[in-house]
């Protein structure tokens, strides 16, 4: 079967089985589950930035999480605008603020 653009070694007939086990849970478990893969999607994804990109901070790897999903079309322009620039404001605090740190020798900031 095909998944996110790479073949996976599951069956059809087996990914059949598998809707039809999840489409017999109730609602509330369902929605459980897919919180849950979301989450894991998520935080996967920030894994694999923070991979790509060992120098950034936690608000640089945010603020990359959001641009992907902008350039995927999921976020109107107004609204990555909007926070990019919010971002950059807190991305040149915590900068200095570890600058600061380093300078004065704590790390803690």
């Amino acid at each position: 079967m095909e998944y996110w653009g790479k073949m996976e070694n599951v069956t059809e007939e087996a990914a059949a089985l598998q809707v039809k086990i999840y489409a017999g849970f109730p609602g509330s478990k369902r929605m459980e589950i897919a919180a849950s893969f979301f989450n894991f999607g998520v935080l996967g994804t920030r894994e694999w930035i923070k991979e790509q990109n060992p120098s950034f901070s936690e608000l640089e790897v945010t603020l990359e999480f959001v641009r992907m999903s902008y350039e995927a079309g999921e976020i109107e322009d107004w609204h990555w605008e909007h926070f990019q620039s919010i971002m950059a404001g807190k991305i040149r605090r915590d900068s200095l603020r570890g600058c600061l740190a380093a300078v004065s020798g704590d790390d803690e900031g």
